[in-house]
């Protein structure tokens, strides 16, 4: 399998976008947004096992808005889906590559259990490109470009104004990719009508 590079996203939720891993109860709707921000300045090398920094501060960079729902099917049981818009940019010495959409829509579902003081949230989703790579453009990416299904459980410690948690699972993608085991942790801190993530990423 292949390692993906470790990074650390800062995000931004809306009010409802926190009740998303504590409560879910029969019957109720949640619709939320989601914004994140990533740069990189470097690639992973399958050859030598590390990263490799791009010459000449040469970077790409994305901003991704998710527009997020939730329907809670029972007491232990939710249906989600999630459509991201992307915004990418791709830059070298000369000149600036950019390309923006909606790379993908997904669907999922979550269980709810409990253990150790620790609410445990059992997870399955399935992506759907919207997107492909076209070889003949000269525009930065969106996305991979692949479908995927993965499956794992988020484990969070619940608390009134700061949210530990840690999530983990394994993911199959399409488009002749490897099969990832992905794991991030993080916390969550209340921050009047909004909440505050970060989080570190494998």
């Amino acid at each position: 399998m292949k390692q993906l590079s470790l990074l650390i996203i800062l995000t931004l939720y809306s009010l409802t976008s926190y009740a998303q891993f504590i409560k879910i109860k029969k019957g109720q709707w949640f619709l939320n947004n989601e914004l994140s921000y990533f740069k990189t300045l470097g690639n992973f090398e399958d050859e030598f096992g590390s990263f490799v920094k791009l010459n000449n501060n040469n970077s790409f960079k994305y901003s991704k808005f998710s527009l997020k729902g939730r329907y809670d099917y029972s007491n232990k049981l939710a249906l989600t889906t999630e459509l991201p818009v992307v915004n990418s940019e791709s830059s070298d010495s000369n000149f600036s590559r950019t390309n923006s959409g909606v790379p993908e829509v997904s669907f999922g579902v979550i269980s709810k259990k409990s253990l150790w003081g620790f609410k445990i949230y059992p997870t399955a989703k399935l992506n759907i490109p919207l997107y492909t790579i076209d070889t003949n453009t000269d525009k930065s990416l969106l996305s991979d470009g692949a479908f995927f299904v993965s499956g794992g459980f988020k484990a969070v410690l619940s608390s009134s104004h700061f949210v530990p948690y840690f999530d983990t699972g394994i993911k199959y993608r399409g488009e002749g990719l490897s099969t990832l085991i992905y794991f991030d942790t993080g916390a969550t801190a209340h921050l009047g009508n909004f909440f505050i993530n970060t989080a570190l990423e494998t």
